[in-house]
C-alpha cells in the first residue's frame, strides 16, 4: 500500500532542475482555473479564425460594410493572438492548440462562380462570433488570476466595439 502512495505523492512534485510540477509537466495541468483555461482556448480559437477570415474578406469583392467590419477584425485581433500565447504560457496553457487545423475558407464564404461574396452573412456570422468572444472577456471577471482579469479589462473595450461595429447590441446587465 505504501509503494502506490509514495508514486503517486512523486509524480504531483517538482524534482531539481524541473522548471514546474511533474502534474503540469506529464499531465497537461495549468495554473488557471477553468473559467481561465475556456477563455484561453476559446479566444485564442476564435481570434486567430477570426483574423484569417477577416483577411480573405478583405481581398474578395465584398461590400465596404464587410470589409471595414473585416480591417477592424484584424487590427482588433491580430496583436491579440501572440498576446494570449504569451500569456497562455505564462499560466502553462499551450496555444496554439497542437490539434487546430489549418484554416480554410469555409465553401460558404468562398466567392462565387460569378465573383460575388455573400457580405451580409459575412456580417451576421462575424456578429455571432463577436459575441462569443465579447461573452468570454466579460466571463473572465470570475476568474481568480488578477493578471488574466487586467488583461481582459484592458482589451474589453476594442472587443465591444468590435461586436458594435458588426451590428450586436449588447443588453445591459446580461452576458450573449
Amino acid at each position: 500500500m505504501a509503494l502506490p502512495l509514495a508514486v503517486a505523492v512523486s509524480s504531483c512534485t517538482r524534482h531539481a532542475g524541473e522548471p514546474v510540477s511533474r502534474t503540469q509537466l506529464f499531465g497537461n495541468a495549468t495554473s488557471v482555473d477553468s473559467e481561465g483555461f475556456t477563455f484561453f482556448k476559446s479566444v485564442y480559437k476564435r481570434a486567430t479564425f477570426e483574423v484569417e477570415l477577416a483577411k480573405y474578406v478583405q481581398s474578395s469583392p465584398a461590400s465596404s460594410e464587410a470589409k471595414k467590419l473585416a480591417a477592424e477584425v484584424v487590427k482588433t485581433y491580430e496583436p491579440l493572438i501572440p498576446e494570449l500565447e504569451e500569456l497562455g504560457t505564462s499560466f502553462h496553457v499551450i496555444l496554439p492548440d497542437p490539434s487546430m487545423p489549418a484554416f480554410v475558407v469555409p465553401l460558404h464564404f468562398a466567392t462565387d462562380s460569378l465573383g460575388g461574396f455573400d457580405s451580409k452573412g459575412y456580417i451576421t456570422h462575424a456578429q455571432h462570433e463577436q459575441g462569443a468572444i465579447l461573452e468570454q472577456f466579460n466571463r473572465i471577471d470570475r476568474n481568480t488570476s488578477k493578471a488574466l482579469k487586467a488583461y481582459a479589462k484592458d482589451k474589453l473595450p476594442a472587443v465591444k466595439e468590435v461586436f458594435a461595429l458588426a451590428g450586436g447590441h449588447e443588453e445591459h446587465g446580461a452576458h450573449h
